[in-house]
């Protein structure tokens, strides 16, 4: 009579053969492979882990350009930016990037000049302002609008570390755009960067006051807002829902249906055994 002896780790197979009958071991080995995981300073994680996290930052990084293309179409065709379709078409597909010094003077940022982003988003909320100055706000506001989270939460978290900060920053803020509260901030020499912002609560409050100073019509508004605020909607998932043992071509019921809570509690109450209590000697 022959045993196999198998002895299975993380990386390795080892593997043994013996003969009982005449008490020895006909062959042995191991056989070493790849680890599925990765391992960093003792943590474990998973090899498809990075090329996810890389991908995720790809899309992030596409589809930020993609919605700052669209930004600067609307302000193109409505003389908001000194910039031609002909050369933003190039910057994104040729990768060329604009020349014209009209556009680099619009671009770029001159505080001695008054020609800072957010100077211009707490003028563009004040008062009547350029063609180009409202468009260089609006096109700071889609460089910085931030994630609006697609979760369906009826209440609000305002025990959480952001949630704190979005109220504090919201009192600090005192019916003031969150561009004029940054100009001021940064005139008194404090950071602006590192602060937690809300899209609803801040970035939109803000464009819809610049909208409304600058009097801009509602058609040119709805534009401006999908341009800025555009977010793709959540994949659906449907595809992942697999289908049912019996009948092969319809779904499995969701979990939360409840025809399978019925199913589930049935289940569960036919499987209950009486078993007849143990006398103690």
């Amino acid at each position: 009579m022959k045993t196999l002896g198998l002895d299975i780790g993380t990386n390795s197979i080892g593997w043994g053969i013996v003969d009982e009958t005449a008490n020895k071991i006909e062959d042995c080995g191991v056989y070493i492979f790849p680890e599925g995981v990765k391992k960093e300073k003792g943590n474990e994680s998973s090899k498809a882990a990075e090329r996810t996290s890389f991908r995720l930052a790809r899309r992030l990084k596409f589809r930020r350009k993609l919605r700052k293309c669209e930004t600067l179409k609307v302000l193109i065709k409505n003389k908001m930016c000194p910039l031609t379709m002909e050369e933003l078409e190039k910057w994104r597909k040729q990768k060329i990037y604009p020349v014209s010094q009209d556009f680099l003077n619009w671009y770029r940022t001159d505080e001695l000049k008054n020609w800072e982003p957010y100077f211009l988003r707490k003028k563009c909320a004040e008062q009547k302002a350029g063609p180009y100055e409202i468009g260089r706000a609006l096109y700071h506001l889609a460089q910085r609008r931030g994630f609006l989270s697609n979760r369906k939460e009826s209440t609000k978290a305002s025990d959480g570390k952001v949630s704190k900060s979005i109220d504090e920053l919201s009192s600090l803020m005192d019916g003031r755009t969150l561009g004029q509260y940054f100009y001021e901030l940064k005139q008194s020499g404090e950071k602006v960067r590192g602060k937690y912002t809300s899209r609803k609560e801040h970035y939109e409050k803000e464009f819809n006051k610049i909208c409304e100073v600058q009097e801009i019509s509602p058609e040119l508004k709805d534009d401006l807002y999908r341009a800025i605020f555009f977010q793709r909607k959540l994949k659906s998932q449907k595809f992942l829902v697999g289908k049912c043992t019996f009948e092969r071509n319809k779904p499995r019921a969701p979990i939360s249906h409840f025809e399978f809570e019925e199913f589930r509690m049935l289940s569960f109450i036919n499987s209950i055994k009486i078993a007849k209590k143990l006398r103690r000697r």
